[in-house]
């Protein structure tokens, strides 16, 4: 999996508009943000998603890591790597439940 850092970044006026200034090494780790438009979503007061605005290929289209899943598995990957005492067994009792918040549901389209 791979890991995702952070880079620094501060509000920069663009003009008439406001933007944001980010460190070139963004840049250089994830050119899809170097060109093109961006979608940003404000998730809660203090935290975006930006997205890189583009459509991949039909069949690539699956293949694709969600943007938003992918750094909150990151994020989990590291919490667990430095606070394993925090991990617990997945208990029988907590399959069952599991099961049962999801019986019904059809996969798919």
């Amino acid at each position: 999996m791979k890991t995702y850092r952070s880079f620094a970044g501060r509000h920069a006026r663009i003009g008439n508009s406001s933007g944001l200034r980010l460190e070139k090494a963004f840049f250089d780790e994830n050119p899809e943000f170097s060109s093109g438009n961006v979608l940003v979503q404000a998730l809660a007061p203090g935290v975006a998603l930006v997205r890189a605005e583009y459509r991949a290929p039909r069949k690539a289209a699956a293949r694709q890591e969600d943007p938003a899943l992918v750094p909150f598995l990151a994020l989990i990957d590291r919490r667990m790597a430095s606070h394993p005492e925090e991990l617990t067994p997945y208990s029988a009792r907590e399959a069952a439940e599991d099961a049962s918040l999801v019986r019904g549901v059809k996969l798919g389209g």
